[in-house]
């Protein structure tokens, strides 16, 4: 087994400080600003570019090592293709320069502007802008007071303030408004279907270090590349997008690791409001399978996602070890826009896992705050189709303990799905699982409903276990925040 402080060190902290402090005699840092000009030379910060069509453009060519910040508080639209990658010693790193707000990434396009809308008769308005050549997977209004409705049907039918519809034939976007959308509301964001960050080609020894992305109606990373970090990213209003374009199934997941990736380190991120999951390494069957590996995902703050963190690993060919989920505050699974309108499987977790894979070790669940779901904290399913097997199969070779599971009004902490088995409190869980041994079952005491600091006297504090995560104290915090 890994030393765990020394595993952590070298995959997020040294790690994320050496690379943006210690810089190789041939990298170059490069700036972008929305006051910026992609006539510039892009090497100063008084000389940055401005867009990131001018980042997709250029990042092919940079040297490993090269970095890449954006100045905080700006706004930039559009998707980032990472078609370079770096080195063990020279990552390539992408960040933010400047003070204030991280620099903000938007997936979206912003319908404000009453021509854009034709009043179809019966408060049904529809966009007469050519821009809607893809998918709208949401709509935000008023930032973020409210979200659209999207109706997932090829014969809409409207009845209520916000109901939307995208027409695949047309490419247009039809909504239920009393009088012009960008009347009734002050700001209407339309998240298309694009990704965040796109690594599709394998690129390796990436790092994303202090940004926000929001309303991308895909996810915000996908598919292929290794030895990726990230680093105090937030993300919210994610997914939403029609998987097959058939009105049948929606989509869209935070950070999302596809089969066989392995050193992808997620920590200090905030990541809220997402269609599906927060984080979620996944993969389906695949001939001669795949081994997914050194996965760690620490002091994370999910919350309000339909599953805030999901297993899903589908082949019983494959296998998976040195996985880490521990000092992570996961709330309100379920909670977000999307539940409510989701046309498929409804879910309302914390905690997902559907985990169907040969072989595995040192897989460690500790140290999290597991705190309120509409359905349950945890859920747990076998293979769609697989023989029946005994109700913990899935958890076979994973530790679980030193977390604490709460459900401020009552309800399921777990359930097995393929049993159909509830376990409505936690010594029920532990007794079903034989695990969880120092686990408790309390209110951890958040400060507030948005701050997930604990207050002095909470069980949750100084109750965790050494896991490598400085701390300071007899024992480390259960959740995020030390």
């Amino acid at each position: 087994m890994h030393n765990f402080k020394e595993r952590f060190a070298k995959n997020s902290f040294l790690v994320t400080f050496s690379i943006l402090f210690c810089v190789h005699a041939e990298a170059t840092n490069y700036y972008f600003s929305n006051k910026g000009s992609d006539a510039n030379s892009g090497t100063s910060t008084s000389t940055p570019w401005q867009t990131i069509s001018k980042f997709n453009s250029v990042f092919a060519s940079l040297n490993p090592g090269d970095k890449i910040f954006f100045k905080r508080g700006d706004t930039f639209r559009g998707s980032l293709i990472i078609s370079r990658s770096g080195s063990a010693d020279n990552q390539m790193v992408i960040g933010a320069y400047g003070s204030g707000a991280k620099p903000l990434f938007l997936g979206s396009k912003q319908a404000n502007n009453l021509t854009y809308w034709v009043d179809q008769g019966g408060n049904i308005w529809q966009d007469s802008d050519p821009a809607f050549t893809v998918d709208v997977g949401n709509l935000i209004f008023n930032n973020e007071a409210s979200c659209g409705i999207k109706i997932m049907s090829a014969s809409p039918t409207f009845t209520t303030q916000g109901q939307f519809w995208y027409d695949f034939t047309n490419h247009r976007i039809r909504m239920y408004s009393v009088g012009n959308p960008a009347s009734f509301y002050t700001d209407i964001q339309c998240a298309l279907r694009y990704s965040a960050v796109n690594i599709s080609t394998g690129e390796t020894y990436i790092t994303f270090t202090n940004l926000d992305f929001r309303y991308y109606a895909q996810c915000v990373w996908e598919r292929n590349g290794d030895y990726i970090t990230w680093d105090s990213v937030d993300m919210s209003y994610i997914g939403g997008a029609d998987f097959h374009g058939d009105y049948k199934v929606r989509y869209g997941n935070g950070l999302q690791m596809w089969r066989g990736r392995h050193d992808i380190t997620i920590v200090r991120c905030n990541i809220s409001n997402i269609f599906d999951s927060g984080i979620s390494p996944q993969g389906a069957a695949i001939s001669g399978g795949f081994t997914v590996y050194n996965i760690y995902m620490r002091n994370n703050i999910i919350s309000n996602c339909e599953m805030d963190f999901e297993f899903w690993e589908q082949d019983s060919s494959s296998s998976a070890h040195d996985i880490y989920f521990e000092n992570n505050t996961c709330v309100n699974g379920g909670g977000g826009w999307g539940h409510n309108q989701r046309p498929d499987v409804v879910h309302g977790t914390c905690f997902y896992i559907c985990f169907f894979i040969a072989a595995k070790s040192n897989i460690f669940i500790r140290n999290n705050i597991i705190y309120n779901a509409t359905e349950s904290l945890v859920k747990v399913q076998t293979a769609p189709g697989h023989p029946v097997r005994p109700a913990m199969y899935d958890l076979t070779n994973m530790i679980l303990d030193y977390n604490d599971y709460y459900q401020p009004k009552g309800g399921i902490i777990a359930y097995v799905s393929w049993d159909r088995v509830s376990h409505p409190t936690l010594a029920l869980w532990k007794s079903a699982i034989g695990q969880e041994a120092h686990s408790i079952g309390s209110d951890p005491l958040f400060k507030s409903a948005s701050d997930f600091h604990l207050q002095a006297g909470s069980p949750a504090m100084k109750a965790g276990i050494d896991v490598g995560i400085p701390f300071t104290g007899s024992a480390p915090n259960m959740g995020a925040l030390q």
